[in-house]
């Protein structure tokens, strides 16, 4: 495989493509997958992540390659964590969270396929599959959206930052990472989530 080590700075800045955007699931976690597991170790640090700043647009070459990979991706949430462009959109690269599976390799042999100087389709190792990170964003959903947490306004994926990213609602009188609701997401969840001030209810979410 290309390269499983962990995304640049500028990777991690990067856009994630909008197939990572779906819409809350309504059943539950795919029986045998290992879904991140909450912690009863001590309190987690409180990752907070801002918008990302990105650049440019994607080459037709490139968003032909994308379309071709997402499609394959999306059909192996199991494996992959999802896809997505490096900020200034001059690469694309896909989250590997099982690189011992068969998708992983039949991947690697479709990104060397359609780019065989392996310059614009780069492997990244992922922590997360897709389904283990959508089994947590349902969890999430269910606890705290329109259950009187007016704290959490959204919750959603980010591939680039493999993590489950939640918009909390900013308040003058308490930074973020004192709010009760973050440090208890963040104590359960740990490195699975992040979180994302927001100004307003509904207040979409960045990647």
């Amino acid at each position: 495989m290309k390269d499983l080590s962990k995304p640049s700075l500028a990777a991690v800045l990067g856009v994630a493509l909008s197939l990572a955007a779906c819409g809350i699931p309504g059943a539950d976690a795919q029986p045998g997958l290992q879904s991140p597991k909450e912690t009863t170790q001590a309190q987690k640090p409180v990752r907070v992540v801002t918008d990302p700043v990105y650049t440019g647009s994607a080459s037709g070459e490139l968003s032909s390659m994308a379309h071709k990979i997402n499609l394959y991706v999306t059909a192996h949430r199991d494996t992959f964590s999802g896809a997505y462009f490096a900020s200034d959109s001059s690469k694309l690269f896909v989250g590997v969270a099982r690189p011992s599976d068969a998708a992983a390799k039949r991947l690697e042999e479709l990104a060397k396929k359609l780019d065989p100087g392996h310059k614009q389709i780069v492997l990244v190792d992922a922590q997360w599959s897709w389904s283990e990170l959508d089994s947590v964003k349902e969890i999430l959903v269910k606890k705290y959206m329109g259950k009187g947490q007016e704290a959490i306004q959204s919750v959603g994926l980010n591939t680039a930052l493999d993590a489950v990213v939640v918009g909390v609602l900013g308040r003058p009188d308490i930074p973020i990472r004192d709010n009760p609701a973050v440090i208890e997401i963040a104590h359960h969840y740990g490195d699975v989530v992040v979180f994302r001030e927001t100004s307003r209810i509904g207040d979409a979410i960045g990647g």
